[in-house]
């Protein structure tokens, strides 16, 4: 049986209807629990909070899944039990703690409609009940294998959905460092395995020599500890593979100590090795996808068929059908065609993967997330020529959306045809409601005209306020460093909507200047992520200390009490900073080590600890806590999963998130902070942290 990765649930999953009623399992009232406690959730809380979860989702569920048994909001926990109104569903207690596995059958011939139902309980045992309608496809996964057998044959294949093709392995290998692959089943080559303690051995006969597949990892000349990461075919050594089924992966531990699965790149045509957390069980529209057995003979698992309402894969769309189309998509939901995109890119947001936004004549502005050369060999940062703003592009792509954002992902740039010189393209000189290039006065006047203009659209100029925050920022998902929150001035309110601010992290109080062409959604006018804001801070939160030396933890964390966390192995301190313009994840400062002393960290590697009331802590900087969001292995300000446990280890400590289970790790193959739950963390050394207290 296979599941989809528990947490990405929260995305991939759809809200279908509510039902909410109340019971007591001992007198079967309706009456409230009462409660001392003043902070203390509400059932009603918890139901809304999962439906948040599961809303706006699709409703397909082809293969196994975990729900939550429990949730958590704030200190108060609820018991959660699911049951479903078809008999062929059975839910079991799940391998993962914590979760319940939905256990659907591996073959289904009909579509089959049901209603998944949560029954919520609360301490008292009071109860509510919500319902997800959902359905099973047709499904007919028989040929995958989870559990080879010695002596029988089979195919090493993986579905790459974003380039819409079946890839097998073949003998070949791409000088010597990744496995050549072939679309063709029939020019497959057949694998065995040899049955071993923690796995499998896999291996094919090259002119009649056992040749087992074998992945090896080589550190970086630089010395920085990265690793170059390769698979390749081997007489004389053989990896051990086991199978994940929460992600439908084979994975392998390398010498370096580091679990990597076998897989594929978005754009790539070779079997290579990646870390777990680019892939994810439902395998569409993400960076990597993993690579499955087959047995000899059996047909690979079809494609997925087009959305029937999307236009004809590889055709031409106007940046406003491609939004259109996009926000006709669930959050991280994407064609199974690729279209064509030309616009003028506005800015280039990300220099490593080529994150940037083209728009129209219109001013209709669409994201691209990530590009490539015109062959999708070559990502952004490498190409010998890069679009900048300015210049008009052509994108090839899946087209979806992200976090209410429709994009083109992964997408191909085939035609490039650099600007004039400008960094910008040109803005209409009347907007469609009349507006015109004279620049009003006053900042009212300004919003008014704003007000006046279609989603998506900008006015020729550009508008400042300084004033101070009003409520209490939001962190984007999407892009570190970009905040929701509301400016006002004392006479002009404005909306910043995941506008980029500098200075610092934005707190409710501080005061903010923001500048940038105004935009307008529904009527009310609003800076975007085209704008920028510079904080000063001027609201209370706590009085960070000078980093003037930080002394080795002695004893228990305290609330109140400012630390700084360093991965001793490798010097790095956990920063609230992006490790890079753009990027999910979080920067490792450099740190200078002296006996049980820590130097040079800065204000953003300094944290707060809050010490919860279940015996959690949250770390903090100013009133935001780091945390994680319910999938993706990043962390980030804001977060809503910020409570983390800390258990003594040798040489240190693991910092566990409570709701996911990940531990904090300096990634050092990717040089920067991370999360990860592999079974050795506690002798893992990216996994084992120090604690300094500042003094």
């Amino acid at each position: 049986m296979k599941k989809y990765l528990a947490l990405l649930l929260a995305i991939v999953f759809c809200f279908g209807c509510f039902a909410a009623c109340g019971s007591d399992d001992a007198a079967g009232t309706t009456t409230a629990a009462v409660t001392n406690d003043p902070n203390a959730a509400t059932l009603a809380e918890a139901m809304t909070y999962l439906q948040s979860l599961y809303k706006d989702a699709a409703e397909s569920t082809p293969r196994d899944y975990d729900m939550p048994a429990k949730v958590m909001i704030g200190t108060t926990q609820f018991t959660v039990t699911w049951k479903a109104s078809v008999d062929t569903i059975t839910i079991k207690e799940s391998s993962r703690s914590g979760f319940w596995t939905i256990d659907i059958p591996d073959v289904n011939e009909t579509e089959t409609k049901y209603v998944l139902t949560a029954t919520v309980k609360d301490s008292a045992g009071k109860t509510q009940e919500i319902s997800f309608n959902r359905v099973i496809p047709v499904v007919d996964t028989n040929g995958v294998v989870t559990e080879p057998k010695e002596g029988e044959e089979y195919k090493l294949f993986m579905t790459q959905v974003t380039a819409g093709k079946v890839l097998y392995a073949i003998a070949e290998t791409q000088d010597g460092k990744y496995l050549k692959t072939t679309d063709d089943a029939s020019k497959a080559i057949v694998f065995k395995v040899e049955v071993v303690d923690g796995g499998y051995k896999f291996y094919t006969e090259i002119d009649g020599a056992k040749n087992y597949v074998y992945a090896y990892t080589v550190p970086y000349e630089d010395g920085s500890g990265k690793m170059s990461k390769y698979l390749c075919y081997s007489t004389d050594n053989a990896s051990v593979w086991s199978y994940q089924q929460n992600v439908n992966a084979w994975f392998t531990t390398c010498e370096d100590g580091t679990t990597y699965v076998i897989g594929t790149y978005s754009s790539f045509e070779t079997f290579c090795i990646s870390e777990s957390t680019y892939i994810n069980a439902t395998n569409t529209g993400v960076t990597q996808f993993p690579a499955e057995l087959l047995e000899n003979g059996a047909d690979a698992p079809d494609l997925p068929a087009p959305d029937a309402d999307d236009p004809a894969a590889d055709s031409t769309l106007t940046v406003k059908e491609a939004i259109d189309l996009g926000a006709s998509k669930i959050s991280d939901q994407y064609t199974a065609g690729k279209y064509y995109v030309t616009g003028v890119i506005t800015e280039v947001y990300n220099d490593t993967y080529g994150n940037m936004k083209i728009a129209d004549s219109e001013g209709n502005v669409l994201t691209v997330y990530g590009t490539y050369s015109a062959d999708g060999s070559t990502r952004y940062d490498k190409l010998e020529v890069k679009p900048v703003a300015g210049d008009t592009v052509k994108i090839y792509g899946i087209i979806g959306q992200y976090n209410d954002t429709p994009q083109i992902k992964n997408g191909w740039i085939v035609e490039h045809t650099p600007g004039e010189g400008t960094d910008t393209p040109d803005q209409p000189d009347t907007n469609e409601q009349g507006g015109t290039d004279t620049v009003p006065a006053t900042l009212a006047e300004q919003l008014a005209e704003a007000a006046k203009l279609s989603n998506g659209a900008y006015l020729s100029y550009e508008s400042t306020i300084t004033g101070t925050i009003t409520d209490a920022p939001q962190a984007s998902s999407y892009t570190a460093g970009q905040y929701k929150f509301t400016v006002s001035d004392g006479t002009n309110s404005v909306l910043c909507y995941y506008t980029p601010v500098t200075g610092g992290t934005p707190e409710k109080g501080d005061t903010v200047t923001v500048t940038g062409k105004l935009t307008a959604f529904n009527g009310t006018a609003q800076f975007d992520s085209t704008a920028a804001a510079t904080v000063t801070k001027t609201s209370g939160g706590d009085e960070v200390q000078q980093p003037d030396g930080a002394t080795v933890l002695s004893g228990d964390l305290t609330d109140g009490m400012q630390i700084v966390i360093v991965n001793g192995a490798n010097k790095k301190a956990l920063s609230s900073d992006p490790s890079s313009a753009g990027s999910f994840y979080q920067k490792g400062a450099d740190v200078v080590i002296s006996g049980n002393t820590v130097t040079g960290y800065g204000t953003a590697e300094i944290w707060t600890v809050v010490v919860n009331g279940d015996g959690s802590y949250s770390f903090k900087q100013g009133d935001q806590k780091i945390g994680m969001q319910a999938s993706y292995a990043s962390m980030g300000l804001g977060y809503e999963n910020d409570k983390w446990t800390v258990t003594a280890v040798d040489g240190g400590y693991n910092i566990t998130n409570v709701a996911r289970g990940n531990t904090m790790e300096w990634y050092a193959d990717k040089g920067n902070w991370s999360t990860y739950n592999p079974e050795d963390i506690a002798t893992n050394p990216l996994f084992v942290q120090s604690i300094y207290v500042v003094q």
